[in-house]
């Protein structure tokens, strides 16, 4: 256990030198976030700071759910591939495996909180377990969960959900739990 790797938004890359310093030091990866309106200049910069993988924001705006990829997910995408070989995954705005499927055209997977959430809360582990799988089968190679609000998971469907995905994911799935405090 511990942690592995952290994801700090609200970082910008100019400040992160002293948190970077330290987080390399402990071993545990800084994901940086790469924004679809980033300069081709800023995003070699961003993508030499990144451990693990590169967060590709996909759109402007606030997570949830949509009907339809946004155009600027696999723009992106395709820029931040061109420049690194860290995996690329595309987060913000990917709701379902059609959509995930979609994006690793380009990126080499996905990050999914939304919809993974409102299917626990709608019908339960085995629900996520179903479509972890679903979406692996579609090729996906990293697929990321973040689930934020400690309000919508408890421990007794967090350790189900943990079971359901066991034999779902067959690797490359990680599941995260963050507050929104």
């Amino acid at each position: 256990a511990g942690i592995s790797a952290a994801i700090l938004p609200v970082l910008p890359l100019e400040e992160s030198g002293p948190w970077c310093e330290a987080a390399d030091a402990e071993g545990i990866e800084t994901i940086m976030l790469a924004a679809p309106t980033a300069p081709d200049e800023r995003l070699p910069r961003v993508a030499a700071r990144c451990r693990g993988f590169v967060y590709s924001v996909g759109l402007l705006g606030v997570t949830g759910e949509r009907e339809s990829l946004a155009e600027t997910a696999t723009a992106l995408a395709a820029r931040l591939k061109q420049i690194t070989d860290t995996p690329v995954l595309v987060g913000v705005g990917v709701s379902n495996a059609e959509q995930a499927y979609q994006a690793t055209r380009v990126a080499d997977g996905v990050i999914q909180g939304a919809s993974l959430v409102r299917r626990l809360m709608d019908s339960g582990p085995d629900a996520v377990g179903d479509y972890v799988a679903e979406v692996r089968a579609a090729g996906l190679r990293y697929l990321e969960i973040p689930v934020a609000g400690a309000d919508s998971i408890n421990l007794a469907n967090a350790g189900a959900l943990h079971a359901a995905l066991a034999p779902a994911h067959g690797g490359g799935v990680l599941v995260h739990c963050a507050s929104g405090n």
